[in-house]
């Protein structure tokens, strides 16, 4: 039976350019060193889908972070980056097909209610889906560096990766020249950053960790002089000491704003968190809620501009190879070791689920997403390069880039420097020995050391705030008498009171007590609590 015609979805506060019947678009274009405003974006895409350059060619032409529908007379396309930073979702059934930024769109318009099994114990044992699956039959979403087709002459919706993460084409350079191109490649992307902002103000979320000292320091080393940085959790804890301390040797503003149990229970149970995390999830992915509480407090209080921009450093650890783990490096050259290492990492929320038929039947999806690969010999530096693709393609672009949603729900501009174009072209060509623990990009930063904050600066981060520290002493007293085993599950019940004791406030400590044995982390009980408040299911 011939499908009908493709339908489009008009996004409203999601922040895109349009034109009626002609595109519709969110993002900031570079194409040949050009950066291109929104206005001039749709220009200059058309322009380019109307040049006789291949849909691919064109894709591949195309820089910065972007997702897009172009609908002309012959044919429908519709994109995301390479990182999939802003979403498109689409339905293929027997009687239409849809195309949205809003999953939940989709699923009206197309009238689907068939929960997906595979997406589903996905959700439930990782937070996402993989893919381009979400957890209901026949609603999809497009994968990093995917583009949809839908050609009016052949009623067939196509979909096609122009781009891949795979980091298997290995420089030969010496690391004297690697890090002399990382240091160029990062003051570009900084220097462009800068261009864009055109003064406007940049708030950073600001850690202990390097990522987001890179990003303030480039920053001020650049002269930029409208810039906030900003840290919440408890209070008293060392996160925030040490982001309090960069800001201070750089002499640039800085917010602290705690995070409470009283005030995270009041949010979680609001009905803007609700509002946010149906905005948020692409039913294909569980909501941030770290940034969104704190975040939300200083825009009721009309302490952020409205035409803010945040630039987090989100994922400068993953790209630089922090995520690269032993067992990869020093382990066994199998797929049975990349299996296991992957399902080990990523499908372990609940301890409950990982029984033998789940972890086949993931491994199984796992095995599949990389079979384009699988007939060819496997050695160290492949089995890496997969590992790395598949994180890349699934948790860090479904999960750890859709937390800027938070930012879009808030009406918050943001960008994200440290997943430019030119980091991916750098990163994807470095061997994983210079990656391995971030060696190459630890040497990097000391040896940038702006304003000594990287080489001298090393603090010590400890998830223990303040007066919790405490639980220390009888942790001490029950591993010399009852023994470790028992240490170990009393620092379960007081990681209630630790730094992340604000994020599991909302389930109150009687539940957090009676689940946390099986629980891996927060994102363990938000996911739980996610498919109960959808009623989709409950265990």
């Amino acid at each position: 039976m011939e499908k009908p015609h493709l339908a489009i979805d008009s996004p409203h506060w999601f922040k895109y350019q349009q034109r009626e019947n002609l595109a519709y678009f969110k993002g900031s274009f570079h194409y040949k060193g050009q950066s291109f405003t929104h206005n001039t974006a749709v220009e200059c895409l058309l322009n380019l889908f109307s040049s006789g350059m291949s849909f691919e060619e064109v894709l591949r032409s195309l820089r910065g972070h972007f997702a897009f529908v172009v609908k002309t007379a012959s044919y429908v396309i519709a994109a995301v980056d390479r990182i999939r930073s802003t979403p498109l979702f689409y339905s293929n059934t027997q009687e239409n097909c849809y195309i949205s930024h809003d999953a939940r769109v989709v699923k009206k318009k197309s009238q689907i209610e068939d929960l997906h099994s595979q997406g589903l114990l996905e959700y439930k044992m990782s937070g996402y889906t993989t893919g381009s699956s979400t957890i209901y039959n026949c609603l999809y979403q497009l994968q990093a560096g995917e583009m949809l087709i839908w050609e009016k002459s052949v009623p067939k919706l196509k979909t096609h990766r122009y781009y891949r993460y795979l980091p298997t084409k290995i420089t030969s350079a010496t690391e004297d020249d690697l890090l002399d191109e990382l240091a160029e490649v990062t003051h570009q992307i900084f220097v462009r950053t800068v261009e864009k902002a055109k003064g406007a103000p940049l708030w950073v979320p600001l850690s202990g960790g390097y990522d987001s000292r890179l990003v303030i320091c480039k920053l001020k080393e650049l002269g930029y002089e409208n810039v906030q940085t900003f840290s919440y959790g408890p209070v008293k804890n060392d996160e925030a000491k040490a982001a309090q301390f960069v800001a201070k040797t750089l002499r640039v503003p800085w917010l602290f704003i705690p995070s409470q149990h009283r005030t995270t229970r009041r949010f979680f149970h609001s009905a803007q968190r609700k509002n946010y995390w149906a905005s948020a999830d692409g039913l294909s992915s569980q909501p941030f809620v770290q940034d969104i509480e704190p975040l939300s407090r200083l825009k009721k209080q009309g302490k952020i501009p409205e035409d803010a921009v945040i630039i987090n450093g989100q994922s400068g650890d993953y790209i630089s190879g922090n995520h690269i783990l032993p067992s990869l490096v020093q382990g066994d050259v199998s797929w049975k070791n990349l299996l296991e290492t992957l399902s080990n990492k990523h499908f372990s929320l609940w301890s409950p689920l990982k029984t033998e038929a789940n972890i086949a039947q993931v491994q199984r999806a796992i095995a599949d997403s990389l079979q384009r690969e699988k007939n060819e010999d496997l050695s160290r530096e492949k089995m890496i390069a997969l590992y790395e693709y598949w994180e890349w393609q699934e948790r860090q672009s479904k999960y750890v880039v859709n937390g800027q949603r938070a930012y879009d729900f808030l009406n918050l501009a943001w960008e994200l420097p440290l997943w430019d174009d030119d980091y991916l072209d750098y990163w994807i060509k470095v061997p994983f020995e210079l990656k391995f623990k971030q060696t190459l990009y630890r040497k990097y930063l000391e040896r940038y050391n702006y304003e000594k904050l990287f080489k001298e600066f090393q603090p010590q981060i400890l998830h223990w705030p303040g007066w919790s520290k405490i639980f220390f002493i009888p942790a001490a007293l029950i591993r010399l008498t009852l023994g470790r085993p028992y240490r170990v599950k009393f620092m379960k019940y007081a990681d209630y009171f630790s730094y992340y004791g604000y994020s599991y406030a909302p389930y109150g400590f009687i539940h957090y007590a009676k689940n946390i044995h099986d629980a891996r982390h927060t994102l363990s009980f938000d996911v739980k609590h996610w498919l109960a408040e959808n009623r989709i299911c409950e265990w």
